[in-house]
């Protein structure tokens, strides 16, 4: 075998091109396998964290899908009713929906707009179904909860006594409301926000209201209005029919009976008749 001069190969381009291919490839190998057993040291060592999974959209879990909790009922059929006085000239709306799960029923009876200065009142009236409600929430969370829909926001709020009701303690707080954008907020200041939740029978009742430009609306109003409310087709529901049975009106409480006020007339969409 005839041997090659070193200086006389290394001088031939393609012998010096297929010797630094050589090279490189051998140098890359070798990083790479020391790569690989550095990163199992510190795997073993605890320093390198298992990066997050990739869940593919078909095995997606059913529990990371939040269902739609509340569905709007079309054309309620009106399960209370309001007959308060001071009510009666005011534009007026019936709206519900329905837990889709849980089967629990909230029906809200507007009165008024809140950008108008006459009376506002928005009551609403929650009948617990299977689903846990929410009762341990401070008031002020639960009142900004109904106000945030509305465009409302709070913009002070004083907490007062519980003022006694047919149905229990009702929670009070003197509020100031406004709405529209900072820079041309429209605020009212003699509102109030109120709350009365019967766990046992299943009932909550909670909303805002604020007085006209010439009148007043005080703790004690607030209450009078709330005893004002009462059934008007319960439907199948015998335990809503005690609950009401079972808180009678006080005629002496609010000056006049409300039974003896003219309820207004409702129609299945949810206006003044």
């Amino acid at each position: 075998m005839t041997s090659v001069p070193f200086y006389r190969s290394w001088n031939d381009s393609a012998f010096r091109q297929n010797a630094i291919a050589r090279a490189v490839h051998a140098t890359r190998d070798a990083a790479f396998k020391l790569a690989g057993v550095c990163a199992a040291l510190l795997a073993a060592a605890g320093f390198l964290a298992r990066g997050p999974e990739t869940i593919p959209p078909s095995q997606t879990p059913a529990s990371a899908v939040a269902p739609v909790a509340w569905l709007e009922i079309a054309r309620p059929t009106p399960v209370y009713v309001l007959a308060a006085p001071q009510m009666t000239h005011e534009s007026f709306t019936y709206q519900a929906r329905r837990h889709a799960p849980g089967g629990g029923r909230e029906d809200t009876l507007t009165f008024g707009d809140f950008s108008n200065p006459r009376i506002f009142l928005r009551l609403a009236v929650y009948r617990h179904g299977a689903e846990k409600p929410v009762e341990d929430a401070p008031l002020f969370v639960e009142m900004a909860r109904r106000a945030a829909p509305l465009g409302l926001s709070i913009v002070h709020a004083s907490f007062e006594p519980d003022q006694p009701t047919r149905f229990g303690a009702l929670e009070m707080a003197a509020l100031t409301l406004s709405a529209g954008p900072l820079e041309r907020q429209s605020k009212r200041e003699n509102c109030r926000g109120f709350r009365l939740v019967q766990m046992a029978s299943g009932v909550t009742i909670a909303g805002l209201a604020c007085a006209g430009a010439d009148q007043t609306l005080g703790a004690t109003d607030m209450a009078c209005l709330v005893n004002r409310l009462d059934l008007v087709s319960p439907g199948d529901d015998r335990a809503l029919r005690i609950f009401f049975a079972g808180s009678p009106r006080n005629p002496t409480a609010c000056g006049s009976d409300p039974a003896s006020q003219p309820a207004p007339k409702i129609t299945k969409r949810g206006h003044r008749g």
